[in-house]
């Protein structure tokens, strides 16, 4: 079960995870390893672990009259998924500085 959770992990997650998590190598050899920069490798473990534990858990009960709602506990509590979406631009643009002169 989890070698296929693994197996579907986007490369880009599944070595940085496995070189952690099975090979046992700190950030800094995994770094040098894939040549990446050492936030970009704990970056994706951080994502490759969120990843495989939405993967690993239970399917919702079959009688269940309604769908189950897709909460992902990490998405809630930093209101960020690890999908690449393009922003609705309901954002309000930055304040402008104002310059002061003496």
């Amino acid at each position: 079960m989890i070698d296929d959770a693994l197996a579907a992990l986007p490369e880009d997650f599944r070595a940085p995870v496995v070189l952690r998590d099975h090979a046992g190598l700190d950030y800094a050899e995994i770094a040098e390893i894939l040549d990446l920069a050492p936030g970009t490798v704990r970056s994706r473990i951080a994502r490759g672990r969120r990843r495989l534990a939405v993967s690993l858990r239970p399917p919702p009960p079959a009688d269940a009259n309604e769908e189950a709602p897709d909460n992902d506990p990490f998405e809630a509590k930093t209101g960020q998924s690890d999908e690449k979406t393009p922003s609705t631009g309901n954002q309000s643009p930055p304040p402008q500085r104002q310059n002061k002169q003496p």
